[in-house]
């Protein structure tokens, strides 16, 4: 095995876990170790770029738009359809940040089709996760309902634990402020289930 050449793609796996995590100063301190890499192969760069601009709205840094001019530089004029859609999402947070929530939502609007477009699952999802929290932002309790019930069975779909088990606690939530406390107790309920080892099929 050429380790050399593996260790950059291993950095970002174990960037990416602590993202899953939560963790993400971690994440930022190794995404940016490996952004500083002079020789780092292109699709690692872009993905690194992808991975450092979300951790960087994820921590809510003064940098993040900082983060979004690099990446855009390094997209081109013709990116193709699974980089500008997560461009557009990644632009729907920064929308969101400005307290453009509008653009932000139409921003999802196109991610969403371009995804769908290629019934590309993970993106689809994500997406829905992320409009939902803008949704929840709004205090736009319905829409969050559909956008997390619709994100959680694409998840269910794909045997996504994690995932499943946060959209799970957000309708719980979100249930709880439409006031409908059966369904955040049966949200509530089936979170558990998964938390504790159950099928997610």
């Amino acid at each position: 095995l050429n380790y050399p050449g593996l260790k950059p793609r291993i950095t970002l796996l174990q960037a990416y876990a602590d993202m899953q995590a939560g963790d993400n100063q971690p994440a930022a301190k190794q995404l940016d170790a490996l952004l500083a890499q002079t020789s780092l192969p292109a699709d690692i760069r872009r993905a690194a770029l992808f991975a450092r601009t979300q951790v960087a709205f994820d921590l809510k840094t003064a940098d993040a738009s900082v983060w979004m001019d690099k990446l855009d530089k390094s997209l081109g004029s013709a990116p193709d359809t699974l980089s500008k859609a997560r461009y557009q999402r990644l632009a729907a947070l920064q929308a969101q940040s400005g307290g453009d929530y509008g653009k932000a939502a139409e921003l999802y609007t196109s991610a969403l089709d371009a995804y769908r477009g290629i019934y590309y699952r993970p993106g689809i999802a994500a997406t829905l996760e992320e409009w939902a929290g803008l949704s929840m932002q709004q205090k736009n309790w319905v829409d969050a309902r559909g956008q997390l019930q619709r994100a959680l069975q694409v998840r269910l779909s794909m045997y996504d634990r994690s995932h499943s088990i946060r959209d799970l606690d957000k309708l719980a939530l979100v249930d709880a402020a439409l006031g409908d406390s059966s369904a955040a107790t049966h949200a509530s309920q089936l979170a558990d289930y998964l938390r504790n080892g159950g099928d997610p099929a």
